[in-house]
């Protein structure tokens, strides 16, 4: 059975809404409402515009309305209020309904893409907000797809570089053509535990046994997994 090594160094797009407190007047729901509020795209391409109500005329949160997705903001007094509902939204079956991932602290809103890759990195697009200062949009970027899979036999060499760090020189199954220039992995790992991992990693792969390092590459001491192409 021909036995492989996976490297995985996949990232979830992310962005951040807030809902902006500027003092005596932030509370002021006119500033967000009846706009067009902002559209969110996810990983599979699903945008959703979502929409402001002052006027609770469109229903609660969540309802899809022809202009979008209702965000409810009735009587609401507070910007963390404001952010709550945000969150509500995008949760909610007429929103993303769970492939964007929030997390609110205050009036500021954690987006992540509930899927890896590239695709996720689709900036918030604000629609035609009357006062933009009162809500600001960062993202979603920085999302990745990275999965890298080599035979064993592809594995040139295995060095623990310092304390810190593991190099993997390896030749690309894909690219059969490649220069003799290694592929390389950097595993870099918490102070005094790459040694640890290294013997761990090198016995298992001398034993074949791929899923043991899988396990060592999930290790809460490593704190990164780097891969650059060779020539």
């Amino acid at each position: 059975m021909v036995k492989w090594v996976t490297f995985d160094t996949s990232v979830r797009a992310t962005g951040s809404i807030t809902i902006v407190d500027l003092g005596s007047d932030t509370t002021n729901i006119n500033h967000l409402h009846g706009t067009t509020g902002f559209t969110i795209t996810d990983v599979e391409g699903t945008a959703v515009e979502y929409i402001f109500d002052k006027n609770d005329a469109l229903g609660v949160t969540g309802t899809v309305h022809s202009d979008g997705t209702v965000i409810q903001v009735n009587g609401f007094t507070a910007a963390t209020l404001t952010a709550a509902e945000v969150v509500k939204a995008i949760e909610s079956d007429g929103g993303h309904a769970g492939s964007i991932i929030c997390n609110r602290a205050d009036n500021v809103i954690t987006l992540t893409q509930e899927e890896v890759g590239s695709s996720g990195n689709v900036t918030i697009a604000p629609g035609s907000m009357p006062t933009p200062s009162y809500i600001t949009f960062s993202g979603l970027s920085g999302g990745v797809l990275g999965k890298y899979v080599y035979r064993i036999e592809n594995i040139n060499s295995i060095h623990l570089i310092s304390g810190t760090v593991i190099k993997f020189y390896v030749r690309n199954p894909n690219q059969p053509t490649e220069a003799v220039s290694d592929d390389i992995i950097t595993i870099t790992c918490a102070t005094d535990t790459a040694s640890t991992i290294f013997t761990h990693i090198v016995k298992q792969i001398t034993s074949e046994n791929v899923e043991a390092i899988f396990s060592a590459l999930s290790d809460v001491n490593i704190t990164t997994v780097a891969y650059a192409a060779g020539s």
